[in-house]
């Protein structure tokens, strides 16, 4: 049985081959409503970098970008990427969670490019208490992720294949819950962005 909530295992070097085929059409508009919300001084805390697919769109905006990714598969594509566009000076990749992220902060957003829904809700609290700790107050935090209206919110789901897609749908959230939710752990909502398939939750930590 696969474990969704551990992507070192979920995303295996074929996985980390092929991802960026299926990933690019989402990450690149999500990332793109990204930028308009970002300066050039900005240094930018990525959690679950993967493949460097949006690492490298923000690189080129920002004055750095830290990527966290724990699968080491996904890392090495991002080494690679990062290397063919003259990215890598400005971005550090580190091998760790969002729960325990290994850096000290104060970073001026956070982006979560979908991701979130590999972080399951037991964990979800923690996550976010490792968010806080890294960022200021008024630092923008972006969750960008696949939606369906009927895939559900808050639910434990046990998986029945190892097909990742069919995985990643079961295990989404619900935008509006969500962001109900990370209100209450001390964000404010900026911006909501529906695309098809896909939203981008704007929101920024409070003082």
């Amino acid at each position: 049985m696969i474990d969704i909530s551990r992507p070192e295992v979920l995303f295996n070097p074929l996985t980390a081959q092929i991802y960026d085929l299926f990933a690019w059409p989402f990450v690149s508009l999500t990332t793109s409503k990204i930028l308009e919300y970002l300066e050039p001084q900005d240094i930018v805390l990525e959690i679950g970098s993967g493949t460097g697919l949006a690492t490298t769109i923000l690189a080129g905006k920002v004055r750095n970008v830290i990527g966290v990714e724990p699968s080491p598969s996904m890392l090495a594509k991002a080494q690679e990427k990062l290397a063919r566009y003259g990215l890598q000076d400005k971005v550090e990749l580190l091998a760790d969670r969002a729960e325990r992220l290994p850096i000290p902060g104060p970073v001026d957003a956070v982006v979560m490019s979908y991701v979130l829904r590999h972080i399951k809700p037991d964990k979800l609290t923690a996550s976010m208490t490792e968010l806080k700790r890294v960022m200021r107050a008024g630092s923008k935090l972006f969750l960008a992720d696949l939606h369906l209206p009927l895939a559900g919110a808050f639910r434990e789901v046990t998986p029945a294949s190892p097909n990742y897609l069919v995985l990643g749908v079961l295990a989404l959230y619900d935008p509006e819950t969500l962001v109900q939710y990370l209100e209450g752990q001390g964000f404010r909502a900026v911006g909501m962005y529906y695309y098809p398939l896909s939203f981008l939750a704007v929101l920024e930590k409070g003082a």
